[in-house]
């Protein structure tokens, strides 16, 4: 099981420094061995992050991927975006924008998805740090 995390700017370019009050495109991809069913994805976002939530409203991803992640439920919180369904063994992606409310340097806490009734079938992504200037 392989979970990754991505933020891309308007040009779709992979970014770590970002412009405070910028909308940013946040991408989850999962990866999966074999087929899993009711599995869930936990994304926190960092502190002075928040989901777009209007773009959100739909509960689907709001990229065009070929591969998007049609999930079952997507519960959107403030502090962060809680994703279930069935994954099958090709790449999925889920993506969202979320937008800097605040200066600093942030951890942003590691992803982390488990198939809700077989824990032995986890996968997470390391803590990582985010700028915001």
């Amino acid at each position: 099981m392989t979970l990754a995390r991505d933020l891309l700017d308007d040009n779709g370019e992979s970014v770590s420094k970002l412009k405070l009050g910028e909308t940013y495109r946040l991408v989850v991809r999962v990866q999966a061995d074999k087929p899993v069913s009711r599995f869930a994805v936990q994304d926190i976002l960092p502190a002075g992050f928040e989901p777009d939530l209007e773009a959100l409203k739909d509960r689907r991803s709001v990229g065009n991927e070929a591969n998007a992640w049609n999930c079952e439920q997507v519960d959107v919180r403030d502090d962060r975006v809680l994703l279930f369904g069935d994954l099958s063994a090709t790449p999925m992606v889920f993506s969202y924008p979320v937008k800097p409310t605040v200066r600093g340097s942030f951890v942003w806490p590691g992803l982390y998805g488990e198939a809700m009734y077989d824990p032995r079938t986890y996968g997470w992504e390391k803590a990582s740090t985010v700028t915001v200037e």
